[in-house]
């Protein structure tokens, strides 16, 4: 009896330490499915883009759990777009971003450190209309990167 109640302890505690691994799983799908779901909203936005501003990159800025950055500012949302597509690294800091428009600047907005050194663009949005988008601005290392949108 001891033998057995010692033996379902450790083969408990093994399933516990290691886990099923679906949370793993689920997360690499759920980063594909948002790349693919970036892809397509990237084209629509596309066609939606005043003919002002620069075209939308094809991803979504992403934070270190692999979901796509927005914020809020005032009555707009603001979105984060790079042209290169990033893992999401779970144990990498952030780098922080603001947007200023129109005498309106957003809440701070944390994307993965991983940016450093390469563009990102911000997207402003009324609803699903787009407003305006911001020039490229390379990420450096600064507290806070603030994008003026012109």
């Amino acid at each position: 009896m001891k033998k057995e109640l010692v033996k379902l302890l450790s083969i408990s505690l093994l399933f516990i330490g290691c886990g099923s691994g679906e949370s793993t799983s689920n997360n690499t799908s759920a980063t594909a499915n948002s790349a693919t779901n970036t892809n397509s909203t990237a084209t629509t936005q596309t066609a939606n883009t005043p003919s002002n501003t620069s075209t939308t990159p094809a991803y979504k800025a992403i934070n270190n759990r692999g979901i796509g950055v927005e914020g809020k500012m005032g009555n707009y949302t603001v979105k984060l777009f790079a042209n290169n597509n990033e893992t999401a690294k779970p144990q990498e800091r952030h780098q922080g971003v603001v947007v200023k428009y129109n005498g309106e600047t957003s809440e701070t907005m944390a994307i993965q450190d991983t940016y450093k050194g390469k563009e990102i663009i911000a997207g402003i949005y009324d609803g699903d209309k787009l407003v305006k988008m911001s020039d490229s601005i390379s990420v450096t290392d600064v507290p806070v990167v603030i994008i003026n949108v012109k």
